[in-house]
């Protein structure tokens, strides 16, 4: 045909003009080395395209010749693709000029581009097997690593054996990496905020353009498939980067990492902490040789590992430098946590066999249910969980647990003593204070009801609860100075407490609301801070003063609580003489009430209270609330108000309302 003797007369002269371009192009020879190697691959281009444009009337590409020329070829494919696209328009002027029709010029520009798309899947199949470069990190057994290799691998074996069907198509959402990030290993690694949110993002971008890149490569859209690989392969790079970053940072200080995360994790459920130290580890090491014992470690380092495999969700082990390891585990019931540490014991205690030796350990095993009034920086946590290891290493099994109530309190008693009567009252004439708010929730609405102010001694980056020194202010006669640089307190954070809520609940002693400096300060606070105010009553000079009481409310127009009700000071007669006044309005129920609730016999209680609250048109709050099925039980005997770490802990105010505005957005 005559236009397929135009194209052989005029693409030899064509092809000479590319040739002299790409030659003129300096970052060529980046690629290339000489001149005459550069000369050989033009020469094999020329006669691929010459056999494809004469045979162009036949309409038919052999992607075998094409992946043979173009698969060891190391010139990028922008430099070929301009070349191609020269060709094709200097082809198309020449039909043009000698009359060609243009339904056959259309037909000719769309079999070069099929040629150049083509090309593009050649391309694609070359440069897919640079992803493989994601394995290449000493980190990618690690959890973020590993959620994305398989992921990886997979488009790879698709575009490789040109098999679409093996494309692994998913959404971010559906993606593990989405349900890893919640993982306690993962916030470790990731432990700023913004930064997870990046990586979050990064993350929904490389399933949009994995997703984008399928779509155009399975209607055969290579060269737009290729322009979009080249971007996601850039963003897996990054990802890759970045993650690989992030472990190297956490895990070149393992340990304050480990202690960072508890410090700033917050959760509603159970947490526990567990230091794991190997007794005579100074024998061992002189017996063995100390190389020896730390291939041994790394030994029960993997052993634990492995346990935990299949409860990353819930677990992290480290290796530490105060200690062998320590443990956090989240959401587990006692008798879960238990079993797990006698587990624990177990797979250490199996002996390690290294060079002929049998080496047997011991393991020293100190564990604490985070509590409120813990302070959770590194080196406190450190000196409590060595306190503890201490205590096991006297027992018989090398064993404590602090999860009942007994060894509580111990705890708790211990923790008191290491705060004398000088530090607390210089902290409290000093107002060395801070507060923090534990939020209560409407249980219908799932809603913050109200704040609960709570005071904390401010002890250099800790922050002590009131629940270790308030003992001692009483002893010292301190409340009142207490009580008011409270309402001191409040007055500084009473703007932002209206960001949270209009209502809060006030700890007040009744000597304080006999102090005339502390109900001037009361009655600023009223006209000031524009939110419902209520004082709960702890004490049993309360219920003894009704006409009291009654006066504060008719002066300042104060309304009252009961806390502890049901266990503590408070008579039904007190609760009854208070609600014929007008000024009761809440009934706090004792927390042991709560925590036990599976007794039957609490059940009842607590049903009575409840009734009894809505018969004497109160409200009702039960504290405590420290796992899903205490709130479910609640909820049965018709509790209005829920309060306890299973719905939120403490928090400072400003910690409050960030936590608003990254859930909300305002």
């Amino acid at each position: 045909m005559r236009y397929v003797d135009s194209i052989k007369n005029h693409l030899p002269t064509i092809l000479q003009e590319v040739k002299i371009q790409i030659k003129n192009d300096k970052t060529i020879y980046e690629f290339v080395k000489t001149e005459e190697e550069l000369d050989k691959l033009l020469s094999l281009q020329e006669k691929l395209i010459q056999e494809y444009l004469y045979d162009f009337q036949k309409n038919i590409l052999d992607e075998k010749k094409c992946m043979q020329f173009y698969k060891d070829l190391k010139i990028p494919y922008a430099i070929v693709v301009r070349s191609l696209n020269y060709i094709r328009k200097e082809v198309i002027i020449a039909l043009d000029k000698e009359g060609v029709d243009k339904e056959t010029i259309i037909e000719f520009s769309e079999y070069f581009d099929k040629f150049i798309n083509l090309t593009a899947k050649v391309y694609l199949k070359k440069d897919i097997v640079t992803l493989k470069k994601l394995r290449n990190s000493y980190f990618e057994d690690y959890l973020l690593f590993k959620s994305h290799i398989s992921w990886v691998e997979s488009i790879i074996e698709s575009i490789s054996e040109d098999d679409i069907s093996k494309f692994p198509l998913i959404a971010a959402s559906e993606c593990k990496f989405e349900e890893y990030l919640n993982y306690p290993e993962s916030l470790m690694v990731c432990i700023d905020v913004n930064l997870c949110m990046y990586l979050h993002d990064l993350h929904s971008l490389l399933h949009k353009l994995a997703n984008t890149f399928y779509l155009y490569y399975a209607k055969g859209a290579y060269s737009e498939a290729y322009m979009i690989f080249k971007d996601l392969k850039e963003q897996i790079l990054k990802f890759k980067g970045i993650i690989g970053e992030l472990y190297f940072i956490t895990y070149s200080n393992l340990e304050v990492s480990f202690f960072k995360l508890i410090e700033i994790y917050k959760t509603n459920k159970k947490e526990f902490v567990t230091l794991i130290d190997m007794k005579s580890l100074k024998s061992l090491n002189s017996i063995y040789g100390e190389e020896t014992i730390t291939k041994a470690l790394e030994v029960i380092e993997k052993r634990l590992h492995r346990f935990f495999e299949k409860d990353q969700a819930r677990s992290l082990v480290v290796k530490g430098m105060t200690s062998n390891f320590y443990m956090l585990n989240i959401d587990y019931s006692y008798d879960e946590y238990k079993k797990m540490i006698d587990n624990i014991i177990e797979i250490i205690k199996e002996p390690v066999i290294l060079d002929e030796n049998k080496i047997e350990f011991t393991p020293i095993i100190a564990g604490l249910e985070i509590e409120e009034y813990f302070d959770i920086k590194k080196d406190e946590m450190i000196m409590i969980l060595n306190h503890l290891k201490n205590k096991a290493k006297q027992s018989k099994c090398n064993k404590l647990l602090v999860i009942n109530h007994y060894s509580k309190e111990m705890l708790k008693s211990w923790l008191k003593n290491r705060y004398d009567s000088k530090f607390i009252k210089s902290k409290i004439e000093n107002a060395e204070l801070k507060l923090a708010y534990h939020p209560i929730f409407d249980i219908q609405t799932n809603k913050i009801y109200s704040l609960e102010v709570l005071a904390r001694i401010v002890d250099e980056d800790k922050l002590i609860p009131a629940g270790l020194f308030i003992d001692e202010v009483y002893s010292m006669n301190l409340i009142e100075k207490l009580d008011l640089a409270v309402l001191r307190k409040l007055i500084e954070d009473k703007e932002k407490i209206k960001q949270i809520t209009d209502k809060i609940f006030v700890n007040v002693s009744f000597n304080s609301l006999l102090n005339e400096e502390y109900l001037e300060k009361l009655e600023k606070l009223i006209d000031n801070i524009q939110v419902g105010l209520l004082l709960e009553l702890t004490e049993q000079k309360f219920v003894d003063n009704v006409e009291i009481l009654f006066e504060l409310n008719q002066k300042y127009n104060l309304f009252f609580a009961v806390d502890d009700f049901g266990t503590g000071y408070t008579s039904l007669q007190s609760v009854v003489d208070l609600v014929k006044k007008g000024i009761l309005k809440v009934l706090k129920i004792d927390g042991s009430l709560i925590k036990n609730i599976d007794d039957e016999y609490n059940k009842k209680i607590i049903n009575v209270i409840s009734n009894m609250a809505k018969e004497l048109n109160l409200l009702s709050v039960a504290e405590y609330v420290e796992s899903e099925e205490i709130l479910n039980e609640i909820k049965k005997a018709g509790i209005n108000l829920a309060q306890g770490y299973f719905l939120a802990k403490p928090a400072l105010i400003e910690e409050l309302i960030v936590e608003k505005v990254e859930k909300f957005g305002f």
